[in-house]
């Protein structure tokens, strides 16, 4: 998309799929680049899912916590104000949470994990570290 309307001279690009028997499946022309670019820090939830990970850094103004995830990755988790404080006066040291709810993704990010979530349930893990 960066390339339609440049100095290139590319008015637009159509992409098509034989497959279908549909010449154009999508087109993008100098109108659609604009709209994609206002889509590009829209959000969509996905399927409802289960994460768990250790929780080691708390944002109490915005009710969001960050956990550390097996092989080192991170999410940024968003909770209601009740699981927030349940998880923030809990007595454990980084307690292991098990988190419910559904991915937030970026349009135009692609991505293989999942980096925030937006939980509706919580529980606790017994943790044997």
């Amino acid at each position: 998309m960066n390339r339609v309307e440049t100095t290139g001279g590319v008015e637009g690009v159509s992409i098509g799929s034989p497959s279908l028997d549909r010449e154009t499946v999508a087109a993008f022309n100098s109108e659609t680049k604009d709209y994609l670019k206002e889509l590009k820090n829209e959000t969509f939830l996905g399927n409802y899912q289960e994460i768990q990970g250790l929780v080691y850094r708390l944002y109490p103004g915005s009710k969001i916590v960050t956990i550390r995830r097996a092989g080192e990755s991170t999410a940024s988790i968003f909770l209601n104000n009740a699981d927030f404080n349940q998880i923030r006066y809990d007595r454990q040291t980084n307690p292991l949470v098990r988190f419910k709810g559904r991915p937030i993704f970026k349009f135009g990010i692609e991505t293989s994990s999942i980096t925030e979530f937006e939980a509706d349930e919580i529980e606790f893990i017994e943790n044997d570290e």
